[in-house]
């Protein structure tokens, strides 16, 4: 699964946060298919910016060379990373999270932490009707919304699938004891990740972090929590200024993972993160302008960059999808141990919005005018990350016109059905959502209803559509998981 996270890059801390447009990135710039640019909402303040400093990755891919990244990654002289000021103050972090405690392993600056009771610790899995009186909308019910009754939602989702295509667990992420920062721009506060079978609402886990213990710190510890397909990941990216020191990573099943999991360390200086993913097999992030990942069981991380400068896309199995910052965006395929190389282009068009559903690969190819008409086309292929098998088995399944531009990322694909926000990053609440189905090329816009428009897409099914949708006056700060069911199509 992929976080639609923000970026750390650069010294300074400037807060993407809360459900927005679905699809607020890290870089400037936008067209149909392309990185969107930040919308005062997760860095890409699309699926979960745990993030930074918004800053445009540009194509300053040769920024640091092979042998300095070496070099600095293996220097001993090298001072600790936590000093101990902080250390402490990541203990009075955890020490104020009665019934969990400090996940092992990881650096003394790393504030992360998992429930002592799993039941006990996590909000019930229970469903209202939708405030904004929709007919056939459910909303979570969040008990530890704010007075105005809408949740603070941090904007990783996960989903995994059963074999048949269909949705199995999810993984949402919210916000606990907000702690404003309005002097650095925004508001940072402890976010927990809270993991739940779909079908039974059993709680299969739950993992708490604070990436801001403290903001005047030079050196910082940023969390993330991924699920795959089976396993879930817990990764801790140690930050020093505005360089990525390295990253710990730790998989397994959602059990494992609430106990003293084994934890990988990869050291590599690079110039920051952006958005990160993870499945089964692997995890995965980009740094400006080039890819990376960290096979499980690898000794190292693998760094990939082209002529062009690429985000993180999509991570599917043992395949890392990339897309180009530059317009026309392309699709690329990483492998392992290879390098990136171009797995779809269409000098007409913006490629971008891949999914896949485990047995097929999706995709936008849109056309025209960023704000203008538009034609949206919907693809699709047997699952491949082959460029001459996906050019031979690629086929359109269905296109609708349209003056909004799809996400660059954040579709989703599960049972041979595709959904991909309808955005406007000009006007926001304008956002509703595509859903195409590939068998008969069906295709149909989903509308939250009166007051609301669609923050991110998180998951389907065959008769609903599940989203974060967000209420039009709240600027993007709160916002609902919703069901909302697609009717007779």
């Amino acid at each position: 699964m992929l976080r639609r996270a923000a970026s750390w890059m650069g010294v300074g801390v400037v807060v993407a946060l809360a459900v927005g447009t679905g699809l607020a990135q890290c870089s400037s710039g936008q067209g149909a298919g392309s990185r969107p640019a930040d919308a005062a909402v997760e860095g890409r303040a699309d699926a979960g910016a745990e993030g930074h400093t918004i800053q445009e990755a540009g194509d300053d891919v040769g920024a640091e060379t092979e042998a300095e990244a070496e070099a600095a990654a293996t220097d001993a002289a090298a001072p600790p990373f936590c000093l101990p000021q902080y250390a402490q103050e990541t203990s009075n972090v955890l020490a104020g999270w009665p019934g969990w405690r400090r996940m092992p392993g990881l650096d003394p600056c790393c504030a992360i932490a998992t429930p002592i009771d799993l039941t006990a610790s996590m909000p019930a899995w229970s469903w209202v009707p939708c405030s904004n009186g929709l007919a056939g909308c459910l909303d979570f019910y969040a008990p530890w919304a704010p007075p105005q009754g809408t949740a603070v939602y941090w904007q990783y989702f996960g989903v995994s699938r059963h074999a048949d295509g269909n949705p199995r667990w999810i993984m949402l992420s919210r916000a606990i004891d907000p702690k404003p920062y309005s002097s650095v721009g925004g508001g940072f506060f402890p976010v927990e990740y809270d993991l739940y079978d779909i079908a039974t609402g059993t709680p299969l886990g739950a993992w708490r972090k604070d990436d801001f213990v403290d903001l005047t710190a030079q050196n910082a510890c940023f969390a993330s929590v991924l699920l795959g397909q089976s396993t879930v990941a817990v990764a801790a990216e140690l930050v020093s200024s505005d360089r990525l020191l390295g990253v710990s990573v730790a998989h397994g099943v959602p059990s494992a993972m609430l106990g003293s999991p084994s934890f990988t360390s990869y050291a590599r200086l690079l110039p920051g993160f952006q958005d990160v993913g993870a499945s089964d097999s692997l995890f995965a992030f980009d740094t400006p302008g080039a890819l990376v990942r960290a096979d499980f069981g690898a000794t190292a991380l693998a760094v990939g960059s082209t002529n062009v400068s690429l985000w993180l896309a999509l991570v599917e199995g043992a395949d890392v999808f990339g897309a180009t910052t530059n317009l026309p965006q392309q699709m690329f395929a990483f492998h392992q141990g290879g390098s990136p190389e171009l797995l779809r282009a269409n000098p007409n068009a913006d490629v971008g919005s891949p999914a896949s559903d485990g047995t097929r690969l999706y995709w936008t190819e849109t056309y025209g005018p960023s704000g203008g008409p538009r034609q949206i086309e919907l693809w699709s292929a047997p699952y491949t990350s082959d460029p001459a098998q996906l050019a031979a088995t690629a086929s359109r399944f269905a296109t609708v016109s349209s003056t909004l531009d799809p996400a660059g990322a954040g579709a989703v694909a599960f049972g041979g059905v595709m959904a991909v926000p309808n955005a406007s990053q000009a006007q926001p609440t304008m956002t509703t959502a595509i859903v195409g189905r590939v068998s008969d090329g069906k295709i149909i816009q989903v509308n939250p209803g009166p007051g609301r428009y669609i923050g991110q897409v998180v998951a389907l099914t065959p008769s609903e559509l599940w989203a974060i949708t967000v209420d039009s006056n709240s600027a993007g700060f709160h916002g609902y998981l919703s069901r909302i069911s697609l009717g007779d199509w």
